[in-house]
């Protein structure tokens, strides 16, 4: 399935009172308001050192899970979690490699709430580029 729309998505990035880091997808698209509201597409980010699937290196993970975060305190405007929509939610994991300064690349396999189910690719791989052009000075 492709999923374009994401082709525009940002990503904010906190930490919890549990000492484990967490993410959320946010803006940038049509659809950004139903996710905001409905389904916000939280994740776990975890260090991880390879691709389960196919042991290429990697340096993080964004690991979607369910979504249900068990965390007491959420930043300021962040929605509550939500059971994910398709795709994500039947284990979806994206496995990020840093190339240089503001580039990154990834993976993303649903790899199954069950262990016997075989890990697939969710789509083609991932560029993610920070636009340094859209920063002000304060940030």
């Amino acid at each position: 399935m492709p999923i374009a729309w994401m082709n525009s998505f940002k990503k904010a990035i906190f930490c919890g009172k549990d000492g484990k880091t967490y993410g959320r997808f946010i803006g940038g698209s049509i659809l950004s308001g139903f996710a905001k509201s409905f389904s916000p597409l939280y994740f776990e980010l975890k260090q991880v050192k390879e691709v389960m699937s196919t042991g290429q290196p990697c340096d993080l993970a964004y690991d979607f899970g369910d979504a249900l975060l068990d965390l007491q305190e959420y930043p300021q405007g962040f929605p509550k979690p939500a059971k994910h929509l398709y795709p994500f939610n039947d284990q979806v994991v994206v496995y990020i490699r840093h190339l240089g300064p503001g580039v990154l690349v990834g993976q993303a396999w649903q790899e199954g709430k069950a262990l016997q189910d075989v890990p697939q690719k969710l789509c083609g791989e991932i560029l993610m580029v920070k636009d340094y052009a859209a920063l002000s000075e304060n940030d």
